[in-house]
């Protein structure tokens, strides 16, 4: 029943990989000055400030060890708001 949908579903989850793939992987340099930027903005409660690096770091493909890692963050970010 299920593998009847596989078909009509599958060009949107392929939408989403190819977006994934076009991005830049982020550089350890990247992911540290994005950190730091965060860090700051987590010790002055500066919402904006942690909207801004989110989008920032969205900007960039993860490796599979760190895309889980950053999906939490970026979760927990949201929810700050």
């Amino acid at each position: 029943l299920y593998e009847n949908y596989q078909s009509i579903l599958a060009p949107f989850f392929e939408q989403k990989q190819d977006k994934d793939t076009e991005k830049e992987i982020i550089s350890l340099e990247k992911l540290k000055q994005l950190f730091e930027e965060l860090r700051e903005a987590l010790d002055s409660l500066d919402m904006d400030g942690m909207e801004r690096v989110m989008k920032k770091m969205d900007e960039y493909q993860y490796p599979e060890e760190q895309k889980n890692m950053y999906d939490q963050l970026k979760s927990a970010v949201e929810q700050i708001d």
